[in-house]
């Protein structure tokens, strides 16, 4: 997928206008961030890591001028194995799903299913990529895995946390930004990363 049709795309699957998905590309790969190169049909395909980078742009800015900024801050947090409680998951149960350590890796990991698995990979998500939520004041992110079937169904969630490095305001001055994507989100990605359009 050219960068064109990848712009098209999420634009599509997110719900925003193209001409601002091509701002936050522009800025994107001027901070090289996202793969360019020529235009035309020497262009280079889009890769699952672009997918991840513009996917935590979209959830962690109000707008394209934030991207880069966001995409430095975020993409590296890494997965948190010891919170030991029943809501999250256990190291093992992340290696199990999931190769890469950082939030942008996962992603990465996750958008590249479908050139893996093929196109009836929509289980795996169901199971492994139920829900995506990124706060943007806690420079944190929760993956939502889906365990067990019918009646014994339980969610757990995938931690990803940075270390705060930018000055915060006290917290009731603060407005405090959250926002989510479902596993169709997510699974359309993928699906049109490789090719395979729903």
């Amino acid at each position: 997928m050219k960068s064109k049709e990848f712009n098209t795309s999420v634009s599509r699957i997110f719900g925003i206008p193209e001409k601002t998905i091509t701002v936050y590309t522009r800025l994107l790969k001027e901070a090289g961030l996202l793969t360019s190169g020529r235009g035309g049909r020497a262009a280079p395909d889009m890769t699952p890591l672009d997918a991840a980078r513009m996917t935590i742009a979209l959830l962690t800015c109000s707008g394209p001028s934030q991207a880069v900024e966001r995409v430095k801050q975020f993409g590296p947090i890494p997965f948190l194995p010891n919170l030991s409680d029943f809501e999250h998951i256990t190291q093992a149960q992340f290696d199990e799903r999931y190769e890469g350590e950082t939030l942008e890796e996962v992603l990465a990991f996750i958008f590249d299913r479908a050139n893996d698995i093929g196109p009836d990979c929509k289980d795996w998500f169901i199971h492994n990529a139920f829900s995506l939520e990124m706060s943007d004041f806690s420079l944190s992110a929760e993956l939502q895995i889906k365990l067990g079937e019918q009646r014994d169904i339980k969610f757990k969630t995938a931690v990803f946390m940075g270390d705060i490095k930018f000055p915060l305001p006290p917290p009731s001055s603060v407005i405090h930004t959250s926002r989510a994507i479902s596993l169709d989100t997510l699974y359309q990605l993928s699906l049109d990363l490789a090719g395979g359009e729903e």
